[in-house]
């Protein structure tokens, strides 16, 4: 079960609104709000790190485990029930689309909502 869940694919939900601090200087940081009430998350270390892969639809435990440096059975579990920590709390869904676009590489910049860039509201 735990192997379902963290190669399972994942996305950023339409109502969620996120900035990676590292894409602006402010640090290892991720910034997530869910829309329309405002609720805040803030995201760093290993935790940031499995919403960014988790959100860009990749493989989860395999790049997870690239960027941390250890082997994927070691932190199978422990990302897996923080995958499904942030999917009960609406910051990240389970993606049921069609996988032609799922693992494609999307380039780390700043975002809100919806993985377009700010959002158009960067200034």
């Amino acid at each position: 079960m735990t192997s379902e869940r963290s190669h399972a694919a994942y996305r950023a939900p339409d109502n969620v609104a996120w900035i990676d601090g590292a894409a602006l200087d402010m640090g290892e940081e991720l910034y997530l709000t869910r829309m329309p009430d405002g609720h805040s998350v803030l995201l760093a270390g290993s935790a940031r790190l499995i919403w960014l892969v988790a959100a860009e639809g990749g493989d989860v435990l395999p790049g997870v485990a690239e960027l941390v440096g250890m082997p994927p059975s070691e932190i199978a579990d422990d990302v897996a029930q923080f995958l499904d920590d942030l999917v009960s709390r609406g910051l990240l869904t389970r993606d049921h689309r069609p996988s032609r676009n799922r693992g494609e590489q999307i380039p780390m910049q700043p975002t809100l909502g919806g993985g377009a860039p700010c959002g158009g509201v960067c200034n």
